[in-house]
């Protein structure tokens, strides 16, 4: 939206600040990375049964791999065909295989769902971390020594970006986000790679060590984890708007969304989340709790429906774009509305019913 009765140096001002929004896929990271590490370390920490990697690996594919195809399908073939252009077979099939994350070419598998990058990181991470459990496992067995063999991983990955940002660096021709997607994507990689993704995915799986040993030994008062909750997202928040330059990675860190330290903060909000009196029912709450339930849907369209419309009824619905407030506003109302309901439909008969399926056959083994 561009509101003509602002200066527009506060216009930039305020796009300045809404793009930080960008850092919701750290957040996205780091709570999937504490989310999904949870049944391991509950296992060496409680004693809890041994998850296998079998059934690990049936769920992640159940929850992920159906509705990230048909996003995939629609998004590529729908849009090709409306929009007159052609199929770039390489891409389709990278993101099909979770493979896009690779290479700059490959990196947005769809021009029309730009969103759908992230998956093929994800996946990455799904497949790495069972083994960088079970190997801090092997090395030891007391629940300090797998404190520092999660720690000594994580620095051994923030180690390794250097490495990669020196030896993998893209070239100049057709590099920025003018040359579309790839072009952007150019500008975005070795800085966005699946190692760095990797690092803030076990930043949260050190959230969920955390939680286990807290919930184990009680060592602080249940309050101070509400403290440390607010301190640390306050601080995570102050991060971001001293240190976040949208779009580009940190001029320190030369990782995005200020990685590591950003993903940290984040972590330490969950943990202390988890334990505290108060926060942990601010944000367990039940609409959150259907948004997380419908968030994968919302997560897989929002972004093809506002391509849609961009393309068809509301063709200035792109930034700074809009002069017309209330038009914006019918804009942002139909996208959001339609995102929510293809969202729900999507997760109660498609989604659902196979996780459903998926479910009732790991308990009939």
């Amino acid at each position: 939206m561009t509101l003509p009765f602002i200066a527009p140096t506060l216009q930039r001002v305020l796009v300045y600040i809404f793009l930080r929004g960008e850092v919701g896929v750290s957040i996205f990271f780091v709570l999937s990375g504490c989310l999904l590490s949870m049944p391991f370390w509950s296992h060496r920490v409680n004693g809890g049964p041994k998850p296998k990697l079998l059934n690990y690996a049936r769920n992640r594919l159940a929850r992920i791999a159906p509705g990230f195809w048909v996003a995939m399908i629609v998004s590529t073939f729908a849009g090709a065909w409306a929009f007159h252009t052609s199929v770039n077979w390489v891409r389709f099939f990278s993101g099909m295989t979770f493979t896009n994350a690779f290479y700059y070419k490959t990196l947005f598998p769809s021009d029309y769902d730009g969103v759908l990058w992230t998956i093929g990181n994800e996946v990455f991470c799904y497949a790495v971390l069972p083994f960088i459990i079970f190997s801090i496992f092997k090395l030891s067995k007391s629940i300090r020594g797998c404190a520092i063999g999660l720690f000594i991983w994580i620095a051994v990955l923030q180690g390794m970006q250097p490495l990669i940002i020196k030896y993998f660096m893209t070239g100049f021709a057709f590099k920025g986000w003018q040359w579309g997607l790839i072009g952007g994507a150019k500008i975005w990689m070795p800085f966005w790679n699946p190692i760095c993704f990797l690092s803030q995915f076990m930043i949260g799986s050190a959230a969920a060590l955390l939680i286990c040993v807290e919930r184990k030994n009680h060592y602080l008062k249940a309050w101070m984890w509400d403290v440390i909750c607010v301190v640390a997202g306050i601080s995570a928040f102050a991060l971001i708007i001293w240190r976040e330059n949208p779009g580009n990675p940190d001029d320190f860190t030369r990782q995005p969304y200020v990685s590591p330290f950003y993903a940290i903060l984040i972590a330490i909000v969950l943990a202390a989340a988890a334990s505290s009196v108060v926060m942990h029912r601010l944000l367990d709450n039940r609409f959150f709790r259907y948004v997380a339930r419908i968030s994968f849907g919302l997560y897989l369209w929002h972004l093809f429906i506002v391509t849609v419309m961009q393309q068809t009824i509301a063709k200035d619905f792109y930034s700074g774009g809009n002069y017309d407030v209330f038009r914006w506003m019918d804009d942002v109302l139909v996208a959001y509305t339609l995102a929510w309901i293809v969202a729900s439909l999507s997760y109660k008969y498609f989604e659902k019913p196979i996780l459903d399926w998926n479910r009732k056959r790991l308990t009939e083994q």
